[in-house]
């Protein structure tokens, strides 16, 4: 199926795939196998925690969208660090809701861009400024640009500088409803 979708003639050719709101559940397994794949689009199915165990196969891997999708917890910090390439990860509009979820996540090594909205530990006092500061690398979190202000205790660069300012938000296309990849 993957290599029918791709048009390419072996998993090892496939860099970016888009498999949007195909209801899956288990395909990280699957895609594993594709050993090259950088960018994965899989917002919109059925995935769950159980197959995000399989993430520690994606040593290429540099954007994952599991936007959308049945999460309700995260494996664990090991399977994180070994993803050493990946810089965009999105999570937004899961079930995931606890705080020790967040711990795992400490643990992506160059992760530039996360995305946790929409889910409910998002509602715990402190959440932001936890993966602030303590994901470095970190340049935006959610829809919004990381300032000095939020890394460096008491500074204050001025209103336009302030975190969660609308001079710092981020317009992400919505892609829910393509199915390519383009």
């Amino acid at each position: 199926m993957l290599l029918k979708l791709t048009e390419c003639e072996d998993l090892n050719e496939i860099r970016v795939i888009s498999l949007r709101n195909q209801q899956l559940t288990q395909c990280l397994k699957t895609l594993g196998k594709c050993e090259n794949l950088t960018i994965s689009y899989l917002q919109g199915n059925l995935i769950m925690e159980k197959d995000l165990i399989n993430l520690q196969s994606f040593s290429c891997l540099k954007k994952l969208d599991l936007s959308d999708n049945n999460i309700q917890g995260l494996p664990s910090s090991k399977v994180f660090a070994g993803l050493t390439e990946l810089k965009f990860l999105y999570l937004h509009n899961n079930n995931i809701s606890n705080w020790n979820d967040l711990q795992s996540l400490v643990q992506l090594p160059s992760i530039i861009h996360l995305t946790m909205f929409g889910n409910p530990v998002c509602s715990i006092p402190g959440y932001r400024h936890f993966l602030v500061n303590s994901i470095q690398s970190l340049l935006a979190l959610d829809n919004y640009v990381i300032t000095d202000e939020e890394r460096i205790e008491d500074a204050s660069f001025g209103y336009r500088f302030r975190g969660l300012n609308e001079f710092m938000k981020l317009h992400i296309p919505d892609y829910t409803r393509e199915k390519s990849a383009e």
